[in-house]
């Protein structure tokens, strides 16, 4: 048997086991999730974007998202939460899965350990990663030579969340590993809250 065939029956099993297990309906809107952009300290960020509806298609059901840009730097430093709701906790799982494999990938370096001082710890999702990388860039007017950007991608039930930020560029810190804490906790919390 071929990988090929391989997969489209991991594929199929998928499907089938995902359809028995749909999600409960839900008497919130997938922004609802969204942790409050006031978590970050006013004088450093400001919000750019916020959508209920997503354009990049991951086979979700249904998303929100929000993007902020650092008003501390002159290159462009950015923050984003991006809610995915599927029809399942199986799809979830399959495709956090998926996500944990563009966790990778999206870094152009290697993995740099934890920020000192980084506590967040949750048993509320299901499963969850937080990790950092520094990205090397060639210089631009828009661009640093160089950002650490820190990445939270968790599933609860049927939603993932995935949220960026860049901590760091050319030595210049955007938010303290205190507010970063707040922010994933902030993130952690509201999402359980609603989920109860």
């Amino acid at each position: 048997m071929t990988k090929r065939n391989i997969t489209i029956i991991i594929l199929i099993i998928i499907l089938v086991l995902s359809s028995c297990t749909s999600a409960p309906e839900r008497d919130f809107a997938d922004a609802d999730l969204l942790v409050d952009q006031s978590i970050f300290p006013a004088e450093d960020w400001t919000l750019i974007k916020q959508s209920d509806s997503l354009t990049d298609s991951e086979g979700q059901v249904s998303g929100a998202y929000f993007n902020m840009d650092s008003t501390r730097l002159a290159t462009i430093a950015r923050a984003g939460e991006t809610i995915y709701r599927y029809d399942s906790e199986n799809m979830a799982a399959f495709k956090y899965d998926r996500f944990q494999i563009y966790f990778k990938k999206s870094a152009r370096s290697d993995p740099i350990p934890n920020p000192e001082g980084f506590t967040f710890s949750s048993e509320t999702p299901d499963q969850w990663r937080f990790g950092c990388v520094v990205n090397y860039f060639q210089p631009t007017s828009d661009f640093a030579s160089s950002d650490t950007i820190c990445m939270y991608l968790a599933q609860y039930e049927e939603f993932i969340v995935f949220f960026a930020i860049t901590i760091e560029s050319d030595g210049v810190k955007t938010i303290s590993i205190e507010d970063l804490n707040k922010v994933i906790q902030a993130i952690d919390a509201k999402i359980s809250d609603y989920l109860k």
